[in-house]
């Protein structure tokens, strides 16, 4: 299938090379620190994709079930479901903290807002980099 969408270059060794090198980064047993996850129900590899049990207090993991992750992603808007736009909120609190304290703290509406801001100047001068 990858190489139907991508090149012949990608074949299965290249795929175990990959995996092998992720497993040294994160050890292929648990989540790292200071990573949010987003798991959309609808997504075809959700099964093998982190689960609720495999969060821990540094790497939340939130499943949305009804909705793919490119819905979960994307910008905030009145068409999402209630239950997207409250994970989207809680996400952007996540990475505020992380960002702000390196842990997880309990933030308040105002703090968030200006979260919002500070990862989307922090995210456009990532891309110009």
């Amino acid at each position: 299938m990858c190489k139907d969408f991508f090149s012949s270059q990608i074949n299965e060794s290249l795929l175990r090379s990959g995996i092998r090198r992720t497993n040294l980064f994160f050890g292929g047993r648990y989540l790292p620190d200071r990573v949010v996850s987003v798991v959309g129900g609808h997504d075809p590899w959700s099964p093998m994709g982190p689960r609720a049990s495999d969060a821990h207090s540094r790497a939340p993991v939130h499943i949305v079930p009804g909705v793919s992750h490119c819905m979960a992603i994307g910008s905030t808007n009145s068409t999402n479901i209630e239950e997207l736009e409250s994970t989207k909120k809680q996400v952007l609190d996540e990475m505020y903290s992380f960002l702000m304290y390196g842990d997880l703290i309990q933030i308040s509406a105002a703090v968030t807002a200006r979260g919002s801001i500070l990862l989307s100047v922090i995210a456009i001068f990532y891309f110009l980099i």
